[in-house]
């Protein structure tokens, strides 16, 4: 089956709507959460300027 533009919007999300999914579901993993948090800690921490 070819698909046509048309047909092809029609059947995917728009980049705005795939975020905001993967934004609810992140909110919604607490698992998740806490590995951003580390992440984060550990970016901070390995970009912080030694005083």
């Amino acid at each position: 089956m070819i698909m046509t533009r048309k047909s092809r919007q029609l059947l995917s999300k728009t980049f705005k709507e795939l975020v905001q999914e993967n934004k609810q579901k992140i909110l919604n993993d607490k698992q998740e959460l806490e590995r951003i948090e580390q992440r984060i800690e550990q970016r901070y921490i390995i970009t912080k300027p030694a005083s």
